[in-house]
C-alpha cells in the first residue's frame, strides 16, 4: 500500500486540523483571512495592558482592608448613635477642678418671643460665663 503525497495541504490557525487549501477551515468553519484580520487587528488595538494575575500588589488584602474598615465604621456609628443620649453620672467630674459659673449684671434688651401664637418678652437680667 502506497500513500499519496497530499499537496497544498494547510493546518487550520484556530483548531489546527489539517486540510486541503481553502478559504475555510472544514473541522471548525473559521474563514481564514477573516481570523487573521482579527488577531491583526487585536494586536493593534488600544486597549490596556491586561493586568498580570501576580502582579504583586495585594488588591484583594486592600479590598478586605477597606470593608473591614467600613463594618468598623458603622458599628461605632450605631453604637455612637445609641449612646448619645445617655450623660455621665455626677461622681463622673471633679467638683474641684468645675469653677461656678460667673454671672455679672447684663447690658441687653428685651426681646420678644412667639411659641404657640403666644408671644413672650424676655428681659435679661444677668450675663453668664460657663467654663468645662
Amino acid at each position: 500500500m502506497e500513500l499519496k503525497p497530499v499537496e497544498n495541504t494547510i493546518s487550520c490557525p484556530k483548531c489546527g486540523a489539517d486540510q486541503q487549501d481553502g478559504e475555510s477551515c472544514r473541522h471548525c468553519g473559521i474563514i481564514f483571512h477573516k481570523y487573521r484580520e482579527k488577531l491583526s487587528a487585536g494586536s493593534r488595538s488600544s486597549r490596556p495592558p491586561i493586568r498580570p494575575a501576580d502582579s504583586g500588589f495585594p488588591y484583594k488584602t486592600l479590598i478586605r482592608l477597606s470593608q473591614l474598615i467600613l463594618l468598623i465604621s458603622l458599628l461605632l456609628l450605631i453604637l455612637s448613635n445609641h449612646q448619645r443620649a445617655i450623660l455621665p453620672e455626677m461622681d463622673f467630674y471633679d467638683g474641684a477642678r468645675l469653677p461656678e459659673p460667673v454671672q455679672s449684671d447684663t447690658t441687653a434688651e428685651p426681646f420678644a418671643v412667639v411659641s404657640n401664637d403666644i408671644l413672650y418678652t424676655i428681659n435679661p437680667i444677668y450675663d453668664y460665663q460657663l467654663h468645662g
